[in-house]
């Protein structure tokens, strides 16, 4: 399932109406080997959003949210409210969110940011994608065009188990004044939930090298078309677990471990060599990298944060203040992260 759609407000109501129509707008490409002026500079957003589905059972929910007597109109109006406040304070021009059950939660979210702000700040733009019978998808709003919207599915059969239920790869494009920016928008395979390292995590490790592989096929294949490519999403792997390469610390290599696609690209936990403190999830006591950017071609991405000034985490330690279905409190069990881009 995938739809890219603009986003129409009126102003009959408290809240914005929203409507949808399909857009196939393309832009295209500025001249790669300059940069543009500071007209050309985003501010770009993400944030795994933690089970975040509407009011409405359709059955393909998560069980906890179907037998339960805690979900309910009243408790999803609760959530959509609290997001919109993030989405208004961090004040990106594109906010990407994994975990999103359909497109109708968008337009949800923009009916709660609708009448409360500058209007030149309105999000008319948005997309959202998830495999079919899948429970969550990708969700992104933008203040710019968006365009040529892609899924990037896989389906193996050579290991010795079936291959899960896997999220695709989505691809994007975003559109400002002549100048364009993918995006390579990733939620791979969860590990175990289980403190240890177990066989359940071992067994999904094989899934998350697929994806990995996917994604340097793809950032190859763009590369070769002189695109700027900004990678991002929840990738279910610590920074570490990535190879890094010997000549900088903010260098890693995207590996492809059943072909000949590995891709160097830059990661942003990285400012001159520091590693950017806290990390985006917190787990069995331990700070985690598993929410990233990468980048490459010719641009520049800087001012790269984990967003910890909000109710979404505690003040102190900076912890996420998780969702919790039963008390409908928190935010997510993961920070959202943001950076500056310059294409």
């Amino acid at each position: 399932m995938k739809c890219i759609f603009k986003l129409i407000e009126s102003f009959k109501n408290k809240f914005m109406l929203i409507f949808f129509c399909l857009t196939c707008s393309f832009i295209s490409c500025a001249n790669e080997n300059s940069f543009p002026d500071s007209q050309n500079e985003l501010k770009i957003a993400q944030w795994n959003v933690q089970t975040f589905f509407d009011s409405t059972t359709t059955g393909n929910e998560y069980k906890e949210f179907t037998k339960t007597k805690y979900w309910n109109r009243e408790n999803y109006i609760v959530r959509l409210q609290r997001l919109a406040e993030v989405i208004k304070q961090i004040d990106a021009d594109v906010f990407i969110m994994e975990e999103i059950e359909n497109k109708g939660v968008l337009f949800d979210i923009n009916n709660f940011l609708a009448g409360q702000w500058n209007l030149k700040k309105s999000y008319k733009y948005g997309a959202f994608a998830k495999a079919p019978k899948s429970s969550i998808g990708i969700g992104i709003i933008s203040r710019y065009p968006l365009s040529q919207l892609k899924i990037h599915s896989l389906g193996i059969f050579t290991e010795k188990t079936e291959m899960p239920l896997m999220r695709p790869l989505v691809e994007i494009n975003v559109n400002k004044n002549s100048s364009q920016l993918t995006l390579l928008l990733n939620h791979w395979k969860s590990k175990s939930g289980k403190s240890d390292k177990s066989d359940e995590e071992e067994e999904s490790q094989v899934w998350r090298n697929w994806q990995e592989d996917l994604l340097a096929y793809k950032i190859n294949s763009l590369l070769k078309e002189n695109k700027n490519i900004l990678c991002a999403g929840d990738f279910n792997k610590n920074l570490i677990e990535f190879t890094h390469s010997s000549s900088k610390e903010n260098g890693i290599i995207i590996l492809a471990p059943f072909s000949q696609y590995s891709a160097e690209v830059k990661n942003l936990w990285y400012q001159d060599n520091i590693l950017i403190e806290p990390g985006s999830y917190y787990f069995n006591e331990q700070w985690e990298r598993i929410d990233h950017f990468f980048t490459a071609g010719n641009f520049i991405a800087q001012q790269f944060k984990v967003e910890t000034e909000g109710p979404w985490c505690d003040f102190q330690t900076k912890i996420p203040e998780g969702y919790t279905l039963w008390t409908n409190k928190g935010y997510s069990d993961h920070l959202p992260l943001s950076c500056i881009v310059r294409f």
